[in-house]
């Protein structure tokens, strides 16, 4: 593995924000001639309020889309670009990086420190389903510490089969993280009997729930299951703004949205506490001129 930390360059910055909005283009231009709804979410939806964009410090895109959307474009997107993406979903028909689906660029590399070549993926843009809720609240909350688990055991496995020995879940220089590092190794050699991709398989099947509810959430978000349940109210109607310079969709009520990811999202965090990636392979190829 090569063991060289890229930090981005401001022009390198730029290039890859460029290439990013490119995929995005290509993935409005499904859903729309489709009927499909996708939205920002995360950091990409606190950009386009607090910063009218991109975050200034961040690189990348998030994207959020209610399940029967989110499973209705990934075989829509594959039909209409079959040779300039790649797609990583764990649906048991592509190939498996994440819990969620990535679009990739064919013909780009963008690898994070905290990974190696097990999975070669391009420059991507991240899509997280939403999924409903039950209108129970002790059957959500269980339902979560369920999600969890499973989340668990997936990403156990996965890091024992892909020999990612410098992911963060194995850094341990306090005690409370020698005991989780212990725990991750034993868990994914003990459940490996199994392929990771089986267990992310089976972990999206576990989060869906196939009829309308009045709740949501986003099981693969930053705040997991349980911490992303919202009332669907604060996701739909969508509600339109401007990111950098196009036209874009976000949750119709973001207040409640970023107020439950950020706190007070309007606040610029010191630089200590930015959010910040870091490469080891970074190549645009033919995309490398690629401007607005």
């Amino acid at each position: 593995m090569n063991s060289k930390v890229i930090e981005l360059s401001e022009k390198e910055l730029h290039q890859l924000r460029n290439i990013q909005m490119m995929i995005f283009k290509d993935i409005q231009y499904v859903c729309e001639k489709n009927g499909l709804t996708c939205m920002l979410g995360g950091g990409s939806v606190l950009g386009a309020i607090r910063h009218g964009g991109f975050i200034p410090w961040d690189d990348d895109m998030d994207l959020n889309m209610y399940r029967d959307d989110y499973n209705k474009f990934i075989e829509l997107f594959d039909k209409e670009f079959p040779d300039k993406y790649e797609l990583f979903v764990p649906d048991g028909k592509h190939r498996v990086s994440n819990l969620f689906l990535k679009v990739s660029l064919k013909g780009t590399l963008l690898q994070e420190a905290h990974e190696n070549d097990f999975m070669k993926k391009g420059v991507s843009i991240d899509v997280f389903p939403i999924e409903n809720a039950s209108n129970n609240s002790f059957i959500r909350k269980i339902k979560g510490i369920f999600a969890n688990l499973y989340k668990y055991v997936a990403i156990s496995t996965f890091l024992n089969q892909s020999k990612l020995e410098n992911n963060p879940y194995y850094n341990s220089d306090t005690l409370v993280e020698k005991i989780t590092s212990f725990v991750v190794k034993a868990t994914g050699k003990l459940l490996s009997f199994r392929s990771y991709e089986v267990w992310y398989n089976k972990y999206d099947k576990f989060v869906q729930l196939n009829k309308k509810t009045s709740y949501v959430t986003v099981p693969t978000g930053r705040k997991q299951y349980n911490g992303e349940i919202q009332p669907s109210s604060v996701y739909f109607p969508v509600y339109e703004t401007k990111f950098e310079d196009i036209s874009v969709k976000i949750p119709h009520d973001y207040d409640t949205y970023l107020s439950n990811l950020y706190g007070d999202y309007m606040e610029i965090p010191p630089v200590e506490k930015r959010e910040k990636h870091y490469y080891t392979v970074l190549d645009f190829g033919k995309y490398t001129t690629l401007s607005k």
